[in-house]
């Protein structure tokens, strides 16, 4: 994979910051003003990676969808020529979209009108045949035109490569792309019938022939591609090298604005001249798009992010996507609120940390729970903490919203320090979360060099030809998050097909009190 270049740099050091920004929902009559039969000024809004995020967080960030519907909506009517679309990412992450297997989210999209969606890799994580369903019920069709099924060597039937819509007069094309790093982040069973293409190289193919059959004023990418903004800036470029996908797109003739997502970040400005958006994520911005065109049909594209999370307080919410909500949550919540457990302590958790007291409070169960010596687990497949206080069944839907299931092995000492040093200060996926084990590293050295020592908790080192027992869960143990070392280097191979989440709420009921574990020695960095 290409790394993070000069000129990437520049690119991203144009990016302007984001803020509250007034013309949300405002009134302004020259934003529908006719030039010549059609309109001054069109809009286009993008969410990205909403994650079935329904419910407003108490507390927290999320909006919820009634609020968002409200910010969505307002829009719309200050500006009738506006439309939605979506960077992808759209189900999986909350108890009552996962119950539903995404409906609640559809009859909601379907609600807000919205005119396509971008593939997202965690589209797959119920397998791949939910596309028409979706795609029917909610009212949109998905666009992934780099996505190809080995079967046919075609885009598969369940998307589309690119949408065409007349929108305040206005003649866009909207063409969709989804990021190779789906290839990774996915079980491999589900993907295994696809071919991920590089977005650039199919847009280099694909604009001109767009351009030739349809004449569109404007061609706009909507994309699963992460982006970032100040965040590439002061040394942290190399956490994300797959920018480099959105870095070349943007340098395609033809492309005129990109929509991304899966960065989880706020972004409004210019990459490589071109302009682009990201929402944040589960709902908690929105991205816009402004066009303006002058007599001679000429365009200025002035991208924004509104913060709506910053006031979510001041934000009424919208009754018709309120009733939605609460109409799935009496049929398919019973249950979702009860109590599991009292959480002492912070269970915090980030993939950017070197384990986590919620990564570790996992592995700590699972570890004793199916008694090996380590117990292994992705970072970016713990999806939230846990704050000191009470917490219910769909807390642990948002923790794990995956049906993934553990598998225990042995492997030698040698295997398990790659499997370690692979997940410290990981670079494109979240660091790995551990139990059983404590590593001292060198940060300046690479590859599993890195590890100055690995011991077992009772302090015996770890010896290269030595067998150990270990557990993991399955998407990690059949190569997802790059841990392509875990299975040729197995033995005695137990698929237990127990889900996870099942094992931890089972161990919090049973404890009553999950006491945040301390994380101090388990990682050192020398």
């Amino acid at each position: 994979m290409k790394r993070f270049s000069l000129a990437i740099l520049i690119s991203f050091l144009l990016l302007v910051g984001c803020q509250n920004l007034p013309e949300f929902g405002t009134v302004d009559p020259s934003r529908v003003e006719l030039v010549g039969g059609k309109a001054r000024s069109i809009e286009v809004l993008s969410i990205n990676d909403f994650h079935g995020a329904m419910a407003e967080e108490s507390g927290g960030k999320n909006l919820g969808a009634a609020k968002l519907a409200t910010v969505i909506l307002n829009e719309q009517k200050a500006n009738p020529n506006t439309l939605l679309v979506s960077g992808g990412d759209l189900y999986q992450g909350s108890a009552l979209s996962a119950i539903t297997k995404g409906a609640v989210v559809n009859e909601y999209l379907a609600y807000l009108g919205l005119t396509n969606s971008a593939i997202g890799n965690h589209e797959f994580d119920w397998g791949p045949d939910n596309f028409n369903a979706w795609s029917r019920d909610g009212k949109f069709p998905f666009l992934a035109a780099n996505i190809v099924d080995k079967r046919t060597g075609q885009v598969p039937s369940w998307t589309k490569p690119y949408q065409v819509v007349l929108l305040g007069g206005h003649k866009i094309a909207f063409v969709g792309f989804s990021t190779i790093e789906t290839l990774s982040k996915t079980k491999a069973d589900y993907v295994a019938d696809y071919d991920f293409l590089e977005p650039a190289k199919v847009a280099a193919r694909l604009v001109p022939e767009i351009i030739r059959d349809e004449a569109p004023e404007l061609i706009i990418a909507v994309t699963h591609l992460p982006s970032e903004a100040d965040k590439a800036i002061a040394g942290k470029a190399s956490g994300m090298p797959e920018l480099y996908e959105l870095d070349d797109l943007a340098k395609v003739p033809g492309i005129n604005a990109v929509v991304t997502g899966h960065s989880h970040n706020t972004v409004a400005g210019i990459v490589s001249g071109v302009p682009v958006v990201q929402g944040y994520y589960n709902g908690r911005a929105v991205g816009k798009l402004a066009i303006n065109f002058t007599a001679d049909n000429a365009f200025t594209i002035t991208p924004s992010a509104f913060e709506a999370f910053k006031n979510k307080d001041q934000i009424a919410e919208d009754a018709g996507a309120k009733k939605i909500y609460d109409d799935y949550n009496v049929r398919y919540g019973a249950g979702l609120a009860d109590k599991v457990a009292v959480v002492s302590g912070d269970l915090a958790h980030s993939r950017a940390a070197n384990v986590t007291p919620m990564g570790k409070w996992v592995c700590d169960v699972l570890k004793a729970h199916y008694g090996v010596q380590v117990y292994v687990h992705n970072g970016g497949g713990l999806r939230k903490g846990f704050a000191p206080g009470t917490v219910t069944v769909s807390d642990f839907w948002e923790l794990m919203p995956y049906d993934n299931y553990t598998v225990t092995f042995k492997t030698t000492g040698k295997a398990l320090k790659e499997v370690i040093a692979s997940g410290i200060d990981s670079t494109d996926f979240g660091n790995g979360q551990f139990s059983g084990v404590k590593i001292r590293y060198n940060p300046a050295v690479s590859g599993t060099a890195k590890i100055v020592s690995l011991t077992l908790d009772d302090g015996t080192e770890v010896a290269d030809n030595a067998l150990y027992t270990v557990g993991t869960n399955d998407f990690q143990f059949f190569g997802g998050d790059k841990y392509t070392m875990i299975q040729p280097n197995a033995t005695e191979v137990k698929e237990t097909f127990d889900p996870v989440r099942d094992i931890l709420i089972e161990a919090a009921k049973k404890a009553g009190t999950i006491v945040a574990p301390s994380v101090e020695g388990v990682v050192t960095k020398l």
